[in-house]
């Protein structure tokens, strides 16, 4: 496996730990607050460019971006933070499991993998675009 997936695996199992459950689905749950200040740390680490936008207690919206050559050409990934309640789970649904080649826990694909796989595309993007501008 190469570096790139390496790390995108565990960003998603990182991902994965952090309870996300919608509110609105369950009273139980506690919204995206926490994975979008874990996104926030990763953009840090990163020198991206962030924002957010709150929506209301606990729900947030989160934006972060690679800044390009040409402003009136963009590329837009969107995925959601939050998940659906962990009814009937029979092991700990935050508890990211690898088996197979595949990573289950709650949101491994909906979405928190496809956010995963966003955010390395990104950072690698912030990556080749800050070293093209040193030169």
């Amino acid at each position: 496996m190469s570096s790139i997936s390496t790390q995108t695996v565990e960003l998603l199992k990182q991902l994965i730990k952090i309870e996300s459950i919608n509110p609105s689905a369950s009273a139980k749950g506690s919204g995206e607050q926490k994975v979008a200040e874990f996104l926030e740390a990763f953009c840090r680490e990163r020198n991206l460019p962030f924002e957010y936008q709150e929506v209301t207690d606990g729900r947030a919206n989160f934006f972060t971006w690679v800044p390009g050559q040409e402003p009136d050409k963009r590329v837009l990934f969107i995925s959601h933070m939050d998940t659906v309640p962990v009814d009937n789970w029979e092991a700990d649904p935050f508890s990211p499991d690898e088996r197979d080649g595949r990573i289950y826990g709650r949101g491994s694909c909906d979405d928190k993998g496809p956010l995963a796989a966003m955010l390395m595309a990104l950072s690698t993007l912030g990556t080749v675009s800050h070293d093209t501008r040193l030169s």
